[in-house]
């Protein structure tokens, strides 16, 4: 089963005159997602906005999760993802817990989350 992590609707954004997309409305679930097209279409563009970097012309954007952005082109500090983002713990345990290698440690560290 899928859920929605977010939803927008009425996506414009313009620059200057020149409009990159407009009325643009999807839901994103979790799982993986793919964005394609060709360059200059607005990919990276669509990405900064869903990420809240700034603001649509018009339209809605709504988060039912909280969400990690890292621009395209940013260096991250750490050995991978989940240490760069800073939950490189919370990552470890859980792996731990998926491969039933987990101790009480383990679980107390995801307990709610």
């Amino acid at each position: 089963m899928t859920h929605v992590v977010c939803q927008f609707s009425q996506l414009t954004q313009q620059f200057d005159t020149k409009t990159v997309f407009a009325g643009l409305s999807s839901t994103l679930t979790d799982g993986l997602t793919g964005l394609v097209g060709r360059n200059g279409q607005g990919k990276s563009v669509l990405l900064a906005l869903l990420a809240q970097d700034f603001p649509p012309t018009s339209g809605s954007i709504r988060w039912l999760v909280p969400f990690y952005w890292v621009r395209q082109l940013q260096r991250l500090q750490g050995l991978n993802l989940a240490d760069a983002l800073g939950v490189g713990a919370l990552y470890d345990s859980f792996e731990r817990i998926q491969s039933g290698e987990a101790s009480a440690e383990d679980f107390a560290q995801v307990e709610d989350r």
